[in-house]
């Protein structure tokens, strides 16, 4: 199986390609479905950009399977020790060092010619927004976000806003509250005034939230990021033991998966 790098758009999805080999399809005889696009669906949200698809998804390939195949091809061998810490034991610079280097050069591996790597989890609009509330909390924003950090932010977000001026779950999901007011202020705290951004970006958010019930309708995560500093945290319905316990009483522990997380608190 030969190793192939392309940065064409494929037919499945995906604007940079894919650096996984691709396998011959499954000789089934029966002809491939084309893509399917769901009604009222308008052209322009078809266009939009979507994440990189490799042919592990678009075959049904387990990723692990083609990961291993384009590792052995690249003739990898890990040569950094695993590092394994027993419970309650101490985690040393050394250890916590060793670790990283192991999965940094893992994950160099995996990384095409090109520089991107196919299959990524990408997509959430839920991640970023966090993550410059909680610099902006500290009073560290503007020393870990330079202007180049805040431009490429601020273009990703508009990037995937919807034409409605919401954001969904995902970003090729329907407009939800909860991404779309985490968004809206991720671009104010960002320099964007009322009106600013591209496109009118923030007043086509607002107009957007103020229709659908206002930011009060936002999740109990969203209600927890707004209320910090402004509000007592412990008059919020967070809901954080009950999760907890509900998780962890399951045998296979669904709290330690994303999904199984955060499901209860943004819907």
């Amino acid at each position: 199986m030969s190793l192939t790098f392309s940065a064409k758009t494929t037919s499945a999805g995906g604007r940079h390609g894919s650096s996984i080999p691709t396998p011959a399809p499954p000789k089934s005889g029966k002809k491939s479905r084309p893509l399917a696009v769901a009604s009222g669906t308008t052209a322009a949200a078809v266009s939009k950009p979507a994440p990189t698809s490799s042919c592990s998804s678009r075959f049904g390939l387990p990723f692990a399977v083609v990961a291993y195949t384009f590792l052995r091809e690249k003739n990898f061998k890990q040569t950094i020790p695993r590092v394994k810490v027993g419970e309650g034991e101490e985690v040393t610079y050394e250890a916590a060092t060793a670790a990283l280097r192991r999965s940094i050069r893992f994950f160099g591996a995996l990384q095409a010619s090109d520089g991107h790597w196919c299959a990524e989890n990408c997509g959430v609009n839920f991640y970023t927004p966090p993550m410059v509330f909680a610099l902006y909390i500290t009073g560290h924003l503007n020393t870990v976000i330079t202007a180049e950090h805040r431009k490429e932010i601020l273009r990703y977000t508009y990037c995937h806003q919807n034409e409605d001026g919401g954001w969904g779950l995902h970003i090729e999901g329907h407009s939800m509250m909860f991404c779309t007011v985490l968004n809206y202020v991720q671009m104010r705290l960002l320099g964007e005034g009322p009106d600013g951004g591209e496109e009118n970006a923030c007043e086509r958010a607002r107009k957007w939230i103020l229709d659908h019930g206002t930011a009060t309708a936002i999740s109990s995560w969203g209600k927890t990021w707004l209320a910090v500093s402004l509000y007592p945290c412990n008059h919020l319905n967070f809901q954080k033991e009950i999760v907890k316990l509900f998780f962890y009483l399951k045998k296979k522990k669904k709290a330690r998966f994303l999904c199984g997380q955060n499901t209860p608190v943004i819907n």
